[in-house]
């Protein structure tokens, strides 16, 4: 669940949904609100004793207003869009759904490759046993005189590659 390849398939799904939304949001009509002020003081300097009315020293100015566009023919544009956003949206899932695929995949392989280990060692640790229980037999065979040196030497040597094969399985 963790996983971060699925998180981010699953976060790609889910811009890819966005997209098909904003594409199908080019077909719909648009309402825009628009506003406008202005303000402007002159300061008492367009004052003069000349003039029989003063203009205004002080001017405020206010728009707002709506627009609204209505597509009529857009020439079949915005409609490839959303077909193309809709097969990118398909083609997230897909990946989506592989992931998931190749996670579990991987989990699995992991699982059988631990517990495939878990036996090897143990398998090594019964072959030790078995040799050391052998070594024993044929030292004790040599001091009465049925065995060689030789024998010895040889069963000390798969002794020793049995430890070898140990201490190689639980690396």
């Amino acid at each position: 669940r963790e996983n971060p390849d699925l998180a981010a398939a699953n976060q790609l799904r889910e811009a890819a949904r966005f997209d098909v939304q904003s594409a199908r949001g080019a077909l719909a009509p648009r309402l825009s609100a628009f506003g406008q002020g202005q303000y402007q003081n002159s300061l008492g300097t367009l004052t003069s004793p000349l003039l029989a009315v003063q203009p205004a020293q002080q001017q405020s100015q206010a728009s707002v207003g709506l627009q609204a566009t209505l597509p009529i023919y857009q020439g079949g544009r915005p409609a490839a869009q959303v077909r193309q956003a809709s097969a990118r949206q398909s083609q997230a899932l897909e990946q989506v759904i592989e992931t998931e695929r190749l996670v579990v995949q991987q989990v699995r392989a992991a699982y059988a490759s631990w517990r495939s280990s878990n036996e090897v060692i143990r398998s090594a640790e019964a072959a030790v046993a078995a040799n050391t229980l052998s070594l024993e037999g044929v030292r004790a065979e040599n001091s009465v005189g049925n065995r060689t040196i030789i024998e010895v030497l040889n069963a000390e040597q798969e002794l020793l590659n049995a430890q070898v094969a140990l201490v190689t399985a639980r690396r």
